[in-house]
């Protein structure tokens, strides 16, 4: 039981940090000197997750404090804001989930695995962590390479900021991703809707994204159009 919990524990945490390395890496976040904040974000949201579905069988929960958590070092250890930190990580998390989600259909339709076997069996479990790890690591470098990713204003990524019109569709999209990521933790625990919920993260990912991309392109044109005219 406890080489089985420790093996777990390994392979989730690895994937974590991968996923959070990407997670920053979208955000144009450099990764020298920064390894360690990565670590310490992974390892205390593989403690929480695995604290809550493995001793304490909450796994309902585990979503929402491995987001929060997330969202509080981020804060903490790369002195954000709050509001970006939680868009931040609820992207990251979004991103996350729809990999694995892909890698658990693909197993499943190719009868190499389902659901109760990745949730009940160690080897299972564990393939799909590091399958879903290589797959993130490629993406990764893809970024890094092509030099994509968002490069937010913070002084308009504030609490106050993101009532505001021009912030609101983000700040919904926030909402919306937060209660889709529950209802992914739901669905992987208790219906037979994994399909749906693919392509319901799918959809809202992108769409996040590309939201993202405008706001954040009009956030660094007016801020141009406004040094060029002083």
């Amino acid at each position: 039981m406890l080489v089985y919990s420790a093996v777990k524990f390994f392979f989730s945490f690895v994937e974590l940090g991968v996923a959070t390395i990407l997670t920053m890496s979208l955000f144009r976040f450099p990764l020298k000197y920064n390894y360690y904040k990565f670590i310490i974000i992974s390892l205390v949201m593989t403690s929480i997750s695995f604290y809550l579905r493995d001793v304490l069988l909450l796994s309902n929960y585990a979503i929402p404090s491995m987001l929060i958590s997330e969202m509080i070092l981020i804060t903490v250890l790369f002195n954000l804001p709050v509001y970006y930190s939680l868009f931040i990580s609820v992207i990251g998390f979004m991103a996350g989930a729809l990999m694995e989600y892909a890698v658990i259909i693909a197993g499943d339709l190719l009868g190499l695995t389902n659901p109760e076997l990745i949730a009940t069996n160690v080897v299972h479990s564990s393939l799909i962590y590091m399958i879903t790890s290589i797959i993130t690591i490629m993406i990764t470098i893809y970024i890094r390479y092509r030099k994509f990713g968002f490069m937010f204003l913070l002084n308009k990524m504030t609490m106050r900021e993101g009532i505001k019109r021009y912030n609101f569709a983000i700040s919904a999209i926030l909402v919306m991703a937060m209660c889709l990521l529950q209802v992914t933790s739901l669905s992987y625990n208790k219906l037979n809707i994994h399909s749906y919920v693919l392509i319901g993260l799918a959809i809202s990912f992108f769409v996040a994204l590309y939201i993202s991309y405008k706001h954040n392109k009009k956030l660094i044109n007016e801020k141009y159009e406004r040094m060029k005219n002083r």
